[in-house]
């Protein structure tokens, strides 16, 4: 949730400053390439990427933590420990 949050965010700080620079022709950094693209884009985007890994990898894990709740519950039927009710 966490991640999702932090994504969210900085989602919505570009979209907010992209915004901002086309409509109202306010910019947030200065001219110079190497600031727009080193400062506003690139400490940004780390904070995309790093959520981002960190969300695929919990999606991972809960899936597998799934996948192992299923196979165990089939065993459980297979044994007759616990009856299926429709």
């Amino acid at each position: 949730m966490v991640c999702l949050g932090q994504i969210y965010g900085d989602i919505l700080y570009y979209a907010t400053s992209m915004f901002d620079h086309y409509y109202k022709g306010v910019t947030y950094s200065r001219p110079e390439a190497y600031y727009f693209w080193g400062y506003y884009f690139f400490m940004n985007f780390i904070w995309i990427v790093i959520p981002g890994y960190l969300l695929y990898r919990s999606v991972e894990a809960s899936g597998r933590a799934f996948q192992a709740l299923a196979k165990q519950s089939e065993v459980r039927q297979g044994n007759g420990h616990t009856k299926k009710h429709n």
